[in-house]
């Protein structure tokens, strides 16, 4: 399994300035969450190469943020950390987790400035397809009336769509003490299932 270099410490913080090329942008309310491929990560005039990032951005510093596209070149001042281990057996281990999709950090942005706006048109039409599935999917569970809606509405993105930013820690931790991780990836039934059901409105 992928690990990264054991250059910054778990649990310290370090202020860096981050290049990498956008691979997905969500926006939800006063955030921005960023995943970034090839990163090249500067500290104290030494650099640092690590396949992906995930970038957040968030209060008040994402009113002035620039409209970003999956291929743009971004350079992000910010403060990179580890993600957290699990501190108890059945907790879910945020560290395991990334590890396993090869984002070495976390990095909390200060400050994102555009370098190359060349698009990858190909990932942001199935981003923006995507987020429209998501709206309609949101929708739907609202107008269900299901009392805990946030979290059934994270459990269906994560199977039908493979978006497992709404999953909430918790059941991330149930479905992983239970061994049924692997069942939120997203599959050709799941998106013919979400097809026919969005054909059928």
């Amino acid at each position: 399994s992928y690990v990264p270099d054991p250059i910054f410490a778990p649990g310290a913080y370090y202020d860096v300035v981050v290049q990498g090329t956008v691979e997905t942008c969500q926006r939800q309310d006063t955030r921005i969450t960023l995943l970034l491929s090839k990163c090249q990560i500067l500290y104290e005039n030494e650099l640092y190469s690590c396949p992906r990032l995930r970038v957040t951005l968030a209060g008040d510093r994402t009113d002035g943020a620039p409209p970003l596209q999956a291929g743009f070149l971004l350079s992000v001042f910010g403060s990179l950390t580890s993600f957290q281990t699990a501190r108890n057996p059945g907790n879910f281990d945020a560290n395991a987790y990334y590890q396993a999709r090869h984002i070495s950090y976390q990095v909390s942005a200060r400050q994102i400035t555009i370098l190359d706006r060349q698009t990858d048109f190909l990932r942001e039409w199935l981003l923006q397809a995507r987020r429209v599935l998501s709206d309609r999917l949101a929708l739907l569970v609202r107008m269900s009336g299901e009392a805990d809606a946030d979290s059934c509405l994270g459990i269906l993105s994560a199977l039908l769509l493979g978006d497992k930013d709404n999953l909430d820690e918790q059941n991330e931790a149930l479905y992983q003490s239970a061994g049924i991780l692997h069942i939120r990836s997203v599959s050709g039934l799941h998106v013919s299932l979400l097809g026919g059901a969005l054909l059928a409105l």
